[in-house]
């Protein structure tokens, strides 16, 4: 049986059920028991989730950057600067590697918001800052994981049927959207 483990944010949390439900035999899902919030948040906290995740796990599927994309308290730039963001992207990927050392690790982009998200005082989003985030930590990472699970481009086609009124979560259909879409992912390793 293989051993899956999905991180990421709030937006893993929206598919993880329906990767559970639909993957097929064969497979034991793993996950945080909390949001994996922003980049920072992550690499602190994966010494306390290696507590109870196994170590030998054949694949992570992996995600971070819509807390770190945001644009917070009416602030005129993202929570967490591009250089910062690969920073942390790349740690957490050499502690996945030193605590899962046979594990393929798929990384899976920042998916995109609905344009009202751009007039949340409290926290906005700009498509365009995630797009630059995305391009930014393939071009970093792309060469040192073992797939990439393109979500930004699975959802942004139908932004607006797929994320919710709160304009960040996945709707139902965006949950089987992309659940589907990382399903595909694991299972494309060999």
């Amino acid at each position: 049986m293989k051993k899956v483990l999905l991180l990421g944010d709030s937006i893993r949390e929206c598919y993880q059920e329906k990767v559970v439900e639909k993957i097929g035999e064969g497979y034991k899902i793993f996950y945080p028991n909390e949001n994996c919030r922003f980049s920072a948040f992550t690499l602190n906290s994966l010494r306390y989730w290696f507590e109870y995740i196994p170590k030998d796990i054949d694949v992570i599927h992996w995600n971070n950057g819509l807390w770190d994309t945001a644009f917070i308290n009416g602030e005129d730039t993202p929570f967490i600067s591009v250089d910062e963001y690969i920073g942390y992207m790349q740690r957490i990927l050499n502690v996945l590697r030193k605590e899962c050392p046979n594990a393929k690790i798929i990384l899976a982009t920042i998916t995109p918001t609905r344009k009202e998200k751009e007039y949340k005082k409290e926290s906005r989003h700009f498509v365009g800052v995630i797009s630059r985030y995305n391009d930014k930590l393939l071009e970093a990472l792309r060469n040192q994981v073992d797939g990439i699970n393109d979500l930004y481009n699975v959802v942004l086609p139908e932004v607006n049927e797929m994320i919710c009124d709160d304009y960040i979560h996945l709707n139902e259909y965006g949950k089987e959207k992309c659940a589907a879409a990382v399903i595909q992912a694991i299972k494309r390793l060999k």
